[in-house]
């Protein structure tokens, strides 16, 4: 099972000027709230042979769109190149490769989240969350 404590500090220590509130839930995942009131989710299989990760910033309630990268191996990505690597760009159906680098182990942090997904840009002294694509 992975420990969420240090994404969670990472976070709460290196965002406070968007990070609202963190949560662990359930020993499963780390939820981050964003101070637009959307959350951004991670997730990392307890499974150590499979190594799943999912990076999932929630946005529907504020404009329709979710952005994700995650490398759960679904079927109707397959013809992707980066498979089972895929981003979800917006919408469930607006599929392309994903950015994120392959993972050793589970080194990935909130930051590795934004900065690849192009979901954000970080400036000098604040996060902006915009729509790159």
């Amino acid at each position: 099972m992975y420990d969420y404590r240090r994404l969670k500090r990472i976070a709460e220590v290196e965002f406070p000027d968007i990070v609202v509130a963190t949560e662990i839930i359930r020993q499963r995942k780390l939820r981050i709230i964003i101070i637009d009131s959307s959350y951004v989710d991670i997730f990392y299989s307890p499974d150590s042979t499979n190594r799943h990760f999912a990076y999932h910033w929630e946005r529907v309630f504020l404009d329709g769109t979710f952005y994700r990268h995650d490398n759960i191996p679904d079927g109707n990505w397959k013809n992707v190149a980066s498979f089972p690597k895929h981003f979800h760009n917006g919408q469930y159906e607006n599929v392309q490769e994903s950015n994120i680098p392959t993972l050793s182990g589970y080194g990935g942090s909130f930051a590795l989240f934004l900065d690849n997904s192009n979901c954000c840009r970080r400036t000098k002294r604040q996060i902006s969350f915009n729509k790159i694509y």
